[in-house]
């Protein structure tokens, strides 16, 4: 088992944003979380990611419960197993196109030896022409572009995508949904957060939040406590 929640919950004041939410995700299966704005599908992807902690619950990461893991042992977790990207895209304004996507590779030590494969990556998604732009002279798709590819840069286990095809045109929509379900014939495990119905409907598993509670819609309506093949 690659990641599993545990009685997941997660409140802010009063709001109970997430109820008891139990599941788990295995090598190379991909999931779409589904919802509208507000019900918290960014909430459950910053918490399986490591970025928050539940208020109950667990996570377990290959098997190794997260609570009570220092910061430094979550980032190294993150930076060696995971890749984020956000929805806002939170590139550093500071740093290239190229700089921001080996950054992960950078922070392990890995900088040079990923350099080519950095460069491929963004001529992959059409940014070879950007890597030395900043991030304020790029348009939003491609900040979402150069923000994914920083997630693949480390060859991550896990992918979480928070709409990864949001402010893209179709063509390139289809392209990064493709290099994303791609990851999958490597073992890669994905769990994106998405409005794309289109990218949804590819993926291995489909839930959907709601009131803070999590549905299996993959095949039919219902709440679920674990989510596995089959």
């Amino acid at each position: 088992m690659m990641i599993e929640a545990i009685d997941v919950t997660k409140r802010y004041g009063n709001e109970t944003i997430l109820s008891s939410i139990s599941f788990e995700i295995k090598k190379g299966q991909s999931v779409a979380v589904l919802g509208p704005s507000g019900s918290g599908k960014t909430t459950l992807l910053s918490i399986l990611g490591l970025l928050l902690e539940p208020c109950c619950g667990e996570i377990l990461l290959y098997g190794q419960r997260m609570r009570g893991l220092s910061d430094t042992e979550l980032s190294n977790l993150r930076n060696h197993h995971m890749g984020y990207v956000f929805q806002n895209s939170q590139l550093i304004g500071s740093l290239t196109v190229g700089d921001n996507v080996l950054l992960p590779a950078r922070l392990a030590g890995k900088a040079r030896e990923k350099q080519k494969q950095s460069r491929e990556i963004l001529e992959q998604f059409g940014l070879a022409n950007r890597i030395n732009h900043l991030p304020h002279q790029l348009s939003f798709g491609q900040k979402r572009r150069v923000a994914l590819a920083r997630a693949l840069v480390m060859e991550p286990q896990l992918i979480l995508a928070d709409e990864p095809t949001n402010d893209l045109d179709e063509k390139m929509a289809q392209q990064v949904s493709h290099v994303l379900l791609g990851l999958k014939d490597q073992g890669v495990a994905l769990i994106v957060a998405t409005h794309d119905r289109q990218l949804a409907e590819r993926m291995d598993r489909r839930v959907r939040i709601d009131q803070g509670k999590l549905f299996d819609i993959t095949f039919q309506d219902r709440e679920i406590g674990k989510l596995k093949d089959g």
